[in-house]
């Protein structure tokens, strides 16, 4: 017959045999711990629910249960609520968006687009609240004869009559009212003088045509007195017809208040912008002395 007591022993059951002592264990407290961690490590890897079997039966080894191992369950998201103010938030954040991109496509456009001309009623200037327009200029040229034909304007030299004249822009061309209308062309009195009132600030040139039987005298006689030579150079070697030199009519140009006998409606006035005109016989005398 088989012997179990050593199997028992071995899985340590002892049924009814007394325990041995820490004292009579040739080992001592040592020995006594690691078969606790043994019978620990088999009674974790291996279960034997089986009852004992009765004496002089024979036992089949425990067969060992291996745990199966865990698998986590996958989390299950809920999903998201928005809450009114998240979205209100992000109503808010896409509105300044477009309302950005749309200002910086407008300042862009702004930028490149041409500055309007401003229509002639938008040139006023504000002073005190109060719209004020822009002062408005006048011209007075005079024409005279020089009878000894020096190119100064002497004490007995008369008025001459009868002179077309033009008024044009720095560039020769026509010049223009405030309103747009072209500045009519106008012909000097017994006076020897053609006003042209109601003009804007700008630069302008004056041109002359003499009436028959006389030309141009000799022009800028004497540079800086205005008042006493002629401004009138030849157009295209014409000796009878003369145009000035750039005139400008500003209020930095320090111009002259107007004077009654001038009749003009303007803020400021020109003067001595004129043309001296020598008679042809006298032209020929000259030529030829």
């Amino acid at each position: 017959m088989p012997d179990f007591s050593a199997y028992v022993r071995s899985r340590g059951y002892r049924g009814e045999q007394s325990t041995p002592t820490v004292a009579s264990h040739p080992e001592g407290p040592t020995r006594r711990r690691r078969g606790a961690d043994e019978e620990q490590t088999r009674s974790t890897v291996t279960t034997d629910s089986r009852p004992e079997p009765p004496a002089g039966a024979p036992r089949t080894a425990p067969v060992p249960v291996v745990p199966s191992p865990r698998v986590p369950s996958p989390a299950v998201s809920s999903p998201a609520v928005s809450s009114p103010a998240h979205l209100r938030a992000s109503l808010a954040s896409v509105v300044l968006g477009t309302v950005g991109a749309l200002a910086a496509v407008g300042l862009g456009l702004s930028l490149l687009a041409p500055d309007p001309a401003p229509a002639p009623d938008e040139r006023a200037v504000l002073l005190d609240d109060h719209a004020v327009p822009p002062p408005t200029f006048a011209l007075v040229t005079s024409a005279w004869g020089d009878d000894d034909a020096d190119g100064l304007r002497g004490a007995a030299e008369r008025p001459l009559g009868g002179v077309f004249v033009h008024l044009e822009t720095a560039d020769a061309r026509p010049a223009h009212h405030p309103d747009g209308s072209v500045v009519a062309a106008a012909t000097t009195g017994a006076d020897g003088t053609a006003v042209f009132d109601d003009l804007a600030g700008g630069v302008y040139r004056v041109r002359w045509e003499l009436p028959a039987g006389y030309a141009l005298t000799t022009a800028v006689a004497a540079p800086g007195r205005a008042l006493v030579d002629s401004d009138a150079e030849p157009v295209a070697g014409d000796m009878t017809r003369g145009r000035s030199g750039p005139v400008a009519l500003t209020e930095q140009a320090g111009l002259d208040l107007p004077a009654a006998a001038d009749d003009v409606t303007a803020d400021r006035v020109a003067r001595g912008v004129d043309v001296g005109a020598t008679p042809v016989a006298q032209v020929l005398d000259v030529a030829q002395g």
